[in-house]
C-alpha cells in the first residue's frame, strides 16, 4: 500500500477504532477475545472495497500438502453443526 492511500485509510480509520476501544465493554468485545483484530481485519476490506482499490494476484496457488479425499467436505459439515 502506497503512504497516500494508508493515510487515507488511517483519516477514515481511526475515529471508528477510538469509538470501538471507547466501548470495548460492549457484549462482543468481552465474548470475543481476538475482537479488535477481527475488527480490523473486516475495516480494513470495507474501506479497501469503498475505496476503489482492486486486490493483486501475485502468484499460482500451491497447497502446502496433500488433502485426504473427502477431508474438506467433512471440515465443512463439521462448521455447519
Amino acid at each position: 500500500m502506497r503512504r497516500k492511500d494508508f493515510e487515507r485509510y488511517m483519516q477514515w480509520f481511526a475515529p471508528k477504532m477510538a469509538w470501538c476501544l471507547a466501548h470495548a465493554d460492549l457484549p462482543y468485545a468481552q465474548a470475543q477475545p481476538r475482537w479488535l483484530s477481527y475488527l480490523l481485519e473486516r475495516l480494513f476490506i470495507i474501506w479497501y472495497q469503498t475505496a476503489g482499490k482492486r486486490a493483486a494476484f501475485v502468484g499460482g496457488w500451491q497447497p502446502t500438502a496433500p488433502v485426504a479425499e473427502g477431508a474438506l467436505s467433512h471440515a465443512h459439515s463439521t462448521l455447519l453443526r
